[in-house]
This record gives structure tokens, C-alpha cells and sequence, in this order.
């Protein structure tokens, strides 16, 4: 049966069911109503030529897009824009198509993706991650959505959990020296530690640091953009704390020089002195990548065998706002990109805790005193248990 300027709704030959067919770009689609109505049917006409008028036409094709399939299409498109989310995209694919391998974009509910999450849940994935999931998967369906045509209609309800992921932990200086001093048979790991807890910079960040990102005499630091996580190129001054370390580190490079003949383009480096592997020999100048054996022995000879490498980042942080640095210079200096980001580490609510507690001890400092000390207020005759005069 035809509908005069509406496309078509027919029925096949031995099926009850209505069909619709439109033609979108020059090609023929049919999908079924799903109903024997003819009314059910014609609605379904003209949502789907509403669609095509506003450029939404998806098609019976969304009915055959799989979850896979956006992954896919994500995957791509970290890949063509260089994403570093792209090194986690295998982990959270397999996690969620160990629930979703072979579904269908359409049949993905909140019901479908609660039972996964439950399912995380007792596998004792943490919530933070369990949302790392989720959003990955929120991300292919917005991706699918806009793509041209669009593979997707809508986008899930995803579930969100609660995140309890404030930085609690940070590095008391008077404990700093001591595992420094715990760290002095091992230089190179030696300065690598004293420069993430004057900067508070992120490991990665140092392990990739380069000269060229460092000028000795002007004793300022630029972090290039392919090192931040941030994506962001920044300019720091050096402490000269760690000028000393700059000044040693250039010592290493040029005696390693002059012994092999090889320049090293990183700042913090070791000698590698393990057995042979493939592309790699003894005595070869190779990253400062896994230390935590020597960082855990340091730790419990200082006295804080909980500390944590990322602990730096936080007292980095503290300590610049402790200092009356303010928020927005402290967040440059960190590289945090947003106020949101510098709040999980809770610095504001220990600078406000400092002040209030230094007003207290004033306050009853003041008050043991005597009344000379202590600024006197007016209270009005109500408040001291006089009742006012009543007018007649």
C-alpha cells in the first residue's frame, strides 16, 4: 500500500506484520513495524521521514550494529587522533564484551549494564574502574551516534558509582632526607625521587623528560606537550634545589659520553647491568622505569614504608598551597588542568583546617590573658537577661 508522499508500508506476501520502505541517499530500506496495525506502521513512516528531513536516519541498519562494532569504531578514532586513552582501550574491550560480546547496540539496557557492573562488583573491580568501563563504552556510542550516517540512535543510560578517590597520603619533609639518604647507593634513582618531590610532577613525565626541555643557564624547564597528560606545553622555573640535580645528572651523561661515545637524550637514565635481552645489552643507558623494590626498601628504612611514588604529587601540591601560593599558580605549577582535578587532592580543605586552628589557639591565647587582650563586644540588654521596656 502506498502513502502518497510518504514512502511505502506493505505487507509480505504470508507475514502479518506491516513493513515500511523509504529511500535515503539513493538506497533502499526496509525494517519491519513489528505490529499487525497498519497505524503502528504509519507512525513508524513518518518518525523515519522526520529522521531523514533532520538528518538522523539510521535505519533497520541500527538494528544490526553490535556492541563490538562501536568498540571498533572507537578504536579508530583514538588511533587517528593519537589518544592516550588508546593504551587502556584492550583492557576495558575485554571487560565489557565479557558481558556484551555479540549484542547488539540496540538491546543494550541499564538493566543489561547493572548486572555487569554487579558482576565487577564480586570480581572486586574497583568503582573507579568499574566507570573507566562504562565510560568507554559511553564514549563508542556517542562516536557511533555522530558518525555519518549514524550507527546509533541514542545513547545507553550508563550507570555511574560513587568514586572515593581524594589523595589522602603525602610526604612529611622531615622524612624526605632520610630516604634520600636511603637512596644514595642508587644516584640516578636518588635524583629521579628528589626531582618528583620538589616538582610533583608525574613519573611518566619525569622518565621522558629530554635536555632539549631544559636550559641550564636560564635554570628554567619547558615540559613538552607529548610528555603531559595534559596535552599541554608548560614552562617552569627550577628550584635550585634541583639545579644541583640538573648539574649532575649533565656530569653522568657527559662521563657515560665520553666512555662509549653515546650521547643520552633523557635527563634520568641508569646503566643497565642484567643479563642480555633482545635489543638490549649491559651496559646499555636505559629508562628509570620499575624501582619498587628499591623504593620499598628505602621506605622502611626512613620510617614510612605506606608512602607511595604519587604521594609526592599531592605534598608537591600541599606544600605550594600551604605556602599562600595561590590556587590558580599552584595548579599551573602542578599541571592540573581543571579546579576539579587539583580538589581530589583535598589541599584547600588542610589550608582552611591550618587557618582555623591558628585562629583558635589566637582566640584563647588572647582570652587567658585577660580582658586586655581580648576585643570586647557590645551584646545587647536581650542577650544578657534584661528584658526590654514596654512601651505604653
Amino acid at each position: 500500500m502506498n502513502e502518497r508522499g510518504m514512502g511505502r508500508i506493505f505487507r509480505r506476501p504470508g507475514s502479518r506484520n506491516w513493513w515500511v520502505e523509504v529511500w535515503y541517499r539513493g538506497t533502499q530500506h526496509r525494517e519491519s513495524a513489528k505490529s499487525t496495525k497498519r497505524s503502528v506502521a504509519r507512525d513508524l513512516l513518518k518518525a523515519r521521514l522526520a529522521e531523514m528531513t533532520s538528518g538522523r536516519f539510521v535505519g533497520a541498519r541500527a538494528e544490526r550494529v553490535t556492541v563490538a562494532e562501536l568498540l571498533d569504531n572507537l578504536e579508530l578514532d583514538y588511533r587517528l587522533h593519537g589518544r592516550a586513552s588508546l593504551r587502556n582501550l584492550r583492557s576495558h574491550r575485554a571487560a565489557l564484551l565479557a558481558h556484551l560480546e555479540g549484542v547488539r547496540a540496540v538491546d543494550v539496557t541499564t538493566a543489561r549494564l547493572t548486572r555487569a557492573v554487579l558482576a565487577w562488583q564480586e570480581a572486586e573491580y574497583a568503582p573507579a574502574t568499574i566507570n573507566r568501563f562504562l565510560g568507554t563504552l559511553r564514549r563508542a556510542y556517542s562516536l557511533g551516534k555522530r558518525a555519518t550516517p549514524p550507527l546509533v540512535q541514542t545513547v545507553p543510560d550508563v550507570p555511574h558509582l560513587p568514586e572515593h578517590n581524594v589523595r589522602t597520603g603525602y610526604a612529611d619533609h622531615a622524612v624526605v632526607p632520610k630516604l634520600l639518604a636511603a637512596l644514595d647507593h642508587d644516584p640516578p634513582l636518588h635524583d629521579f625521587v628528589e626531582w618528583l618531590y620538589w616538582t610533583g610532577m608525574r613519573r611518566g613525565a619525569v622518565r621522558d623528560l629530554r635536555w632539549q626541555d631544559i636550559d641550564r643557564k636560564a635554570g628554567t624547564l619547558r615540559l613538552p606537550a607529548e610528555i603531559e597528560k595534559t596535552r599541554r606545553s608548560r614552562a617552569l622555573p627550577v628550584p635550585p634545589a634541583l639545579r644541583a640535580v640538573i648539574e649532575r645528572r649533565w656530569t653522568a651523561r657527559t662521563e657515560y659520553a665520553k666512555a662509549t661515545g653515546t650521547l643520552v637524550p633523557r635527563v634520568f637514565w641508569r646503566v643497565y647491568d642484567g643479563p642480555p635481552k633482545p635489543g638490549l645489552s649491559r651496559g646499555d643507558a636505559v629508562r628509570i622505569v620499575d624501582f619498587r623494590k628499591a623504593w620499598a626498601t628505602a621506605c622502611r628504612a626512613a620510617g614510612c614504608p605506606g608512602l607511595l611514588v604519587h604521594d609526592f604529587r599531592r605534598t608537591a601540591a600541599r606544600t605550594l598551597r600551604l605556602a599562600g601560593v595561590e590556587r590558580e599558580q599552584a595548579r599551573l605549577f602542578t599541571g592540573h588542568r581543571t579546579d576539579s582535578m587539583f580538589d581530589r587532592y583535598n589541599i584547600d580543605d588542610d589550608l582552611r583546617l591550618l587557618e582555623a586552628t591558628e585562629r583558635l589557639t589566637a582566640y584563647v591565647t588572647n582570652a587567658a590573658a585577660g580582658p586586655t587582650a581580648t576585643t570586647s563586644r557590645t551584646v545587647p540588654a536581650q542577650s544578657q537577661g534584661t528584658r526590654p521596656e514596654r512601651r505604653s
